[in-house]
């Protein structure tokens, strides 16, 4: 079984880490999920026919600068590619044969890979430390 054997003992690098073949992928689904989110949350807010709510005075005191915006929604992203990649890791496995507990991500995905989700996301360049 590809999640249980060692590192040592696999020799193709998509058995070494199943979940680099669903990165790209999960990234773009991930960056299109947050985006529509974002931009139905700003059309929603602008709308000048919706009514308004006591909790969109709160909103004002909950404004967020640019930059935050840019790592919020970095942060989003990284966390909707991991869990996609995730769930493709599990449905491409339980094809062959049920399993319900996967490993850790860091046994999923490559650091090249996890490197790449944080640069693509913006994450990399939101902060000095990766704490996506």
């Amino acid at each position: 079984d590809v999640l249980t054997m060692s590192a040592e003992s696999r020799e193709d690098p998509e058995e070494l880490y199943p979940g680099d073949v669903y990165v790209t992928s999960s990234l773009l689904e991930a960056m299109t999920r947050v985006d529509r989110v974002i931009n139905n949350t700003k059309l929603r807010n602008e709308d000048p026919n919706r009514e308004k709510t006591p909790f969109d005075f709160l909103d004002l005191f909950r404004q967020m600068s640019p930059e935050v915006q840019r790592e919020a929604r970095a942060a989003e992203i990284v966390e909707n590619t991991l869990q996609l990649v995730a769930e493709k890791v599990k449905a491409h496995h339980r094809s062959k044969r049920m399993i319900e507990d996967l490993p850790a991500i860091s046994a999923l995905i490559s650091q090249q890979q996890l490197n790449t989700i944080a640069e693509l996301s913006g994450c990399a360049r939101s902060v000095s430390r990766v704490n996506c």
